[in-house]
């Protein structure tokens, strides 16, 4: 079980920086900034993440920690990004 929330976990950090980046590429306010730095963070913490769900693979215990920097992305992807991708995504 603990595998498949790791699974998930990376998954949605993931998707995170690719709503954020699909995003800001629409957006033309001042928040495009703080979206490349989420962009970046997603990018960083989802290799992180990756690294562990291959540790959790290969038999290693699953760290629980997360830091508080995933939050900015994922909340700039449930309150700014999502609704935007979505919409223009066809």
């Amino acid at each position: 079980m603990e595998l498949l929330f790791q699974t998930l976990w990376t998954t949605m950090v993931i998707a995170c920086g690719w709503f954020c980046f699909e995003g800001s590429r629409f957006d033309r306010t001042p928040m495009r900034f703080l979206a490349f730095i989420a962009i970046g963070i997603c990018v960083l913490h989802g290799a992180h993440e990756l690294h562990r769900l291959a540790d959790a693979l290969q038999g290693y215990p699953i760290e629980t920690e997360t830091g508080w920097e995933i939050w900015i992305p994922i909340t700039l992807v449930f309150v700014k990004y999502f609704h935007v991708v979505r919409l223009n995504a066809g």
